[in-house]
């Protein structure tokens, strides 16, 4: 069985439609067993993967921030340690595997997709 646990890595931020929907956090899921990575901001998990010779799982088109896109557009070590995947469903098998550190998650959905 896989235990997953999600690491805080990212500010809070609002989720926009036609006006404001929900403030949330974007976290790193990870396997239990990773819980206490020194993870406590996006240039940690970039060292961490780094070190680890892995990437970190980000759905293609995703936006989390103004912030993570800027540092997205415009910096080769970050986008070198994303694996970009197409649909949210390969995380877990990929995580499982030991493909990849984690993966980026909401922490709303995360807590839907623990219960």
């Amino acid at each position: 069985m896989l235990f997953l646990t999600l690491l805080k890595v990212m500010c809070v931020l609002n989720m926009h439609w036609l006006s404001p929907i929900r403030t949330t956090c974007i976290g790193l899921v990870v396997r239990d067993q990773d819980a206490y990575l020194p993870i406590k901001a996006l240039d940690d998990l970039v060292k961490l993967a780094q070190q680890r010779q892995q990437k970190v799982g980000y759905l293609s088109g995703a936006s989390y921030s103004e912030y993570f896109d800027d540092r997205l557009k415009n910096e080769e070590a970050l986008n070198a340690i994303l694996y970009f995947l197409p649909r949210s469903e390969q995380y877990r098998k990929m995580l499982k595997l030991g493909r990849i550190v984690g993966y980026f998650y909401d922490d709303y959905e995360f807590e839907m997709l623990r219960s």
